[in-house]
């Protein structure tokens, strides 16, 4: 790599978010519907399950009348929960952060993308079928579902249980990684990729066998 471009955003005057226990994924569901006819949408909606109980978290940013208005409009829907703002807010979706856990020898980390309308379906029928020791990270308006599990993972049962989702392994111990292809499975442009990557390296010598089809 020889340049890179990034773009940079200014960092909002305020922020604010909402957390909420709830019952079962049913109900977080419920709620991420209610958001939708909502003028405010937020900039960031996760539904975390540990095992032992879920949450709900809506984050938004803007000015400070701006979010009045929404703890106006989105209290109600919250009812219950927490109300963090600015530096607490901040440090809470930090702390998500730094708590994803990895231990190279037992921990799972697996991404599945699907469309949002699936994701809470998908997630249902995950937790149902993958057993005790499983942690999940749910962002409906991406339609990403991340999971973590202590212990081994049967991918082809869950490629079954997701319907046909795009499944990639993003942490795992060696031997899965060594046995799997983290990618998930091959997408219809595999052709067109391996005659890029004869055309750019014909002696397979960039990260060999860590792309999709072992490219």
């Amino acid at each position: 790599i020889i340049s890179a471009n990034f773009k940079v955003l200014a960092k909002p005057r305020n922020e604010l978010t909402f957390v909420s226990p709830v019952p079962d994924i049913d109900t977080a569901a419920a709620i991420s519907d209610s958001l939708r006819p909502i003028a405010d949408r937020p900039v960031a909606l996760v539904i975390r399950s540990t095992g032992t109980s879920i949450t709900i978290s809506a984050r938004y940013e803007g000015r400070q009348s701006g979010l009045q208005a929404v703890r106006s409009r989105v209290g109600a829907i919250f009812a219950g929960g927490m109300v963090l703002e600015n530096e607490d807010s901040t440090d809470y979706w930090q702390d998500i952060i730094n708590e994803r856990q990895y231990d190279p020898v037992r921990i799972w980390r697996i991404q599945i993308g699907c469309r949002p309308s699936e994701t809470f379906a998908i997630t249902q029928s995950i937790l149902a079928s993958a057993g005790s020791g499983v942690r999940a990270e749910i962002e409906p308006g991406l339609g990403t579902i991340t999971i973590e599990h202590d212990g081994d993972l049967d991918l082809q049962a869950l490629r079954r249980t997701s319907a046909g989702a795009n499944i990639r392994i993003l942490d795992a111990p060696l031997v899965a990684r060594q046995l799997n292809d983290i990618w998930g499975e091959p997408p219809s442009t595999l052709d067109l990729m391996r005659r890029l990557k004869d055309e750019y390296d014909p002696g397979r010598v960039l990260n060999r066998g860590r792309y999709a089809g072992y490219l």
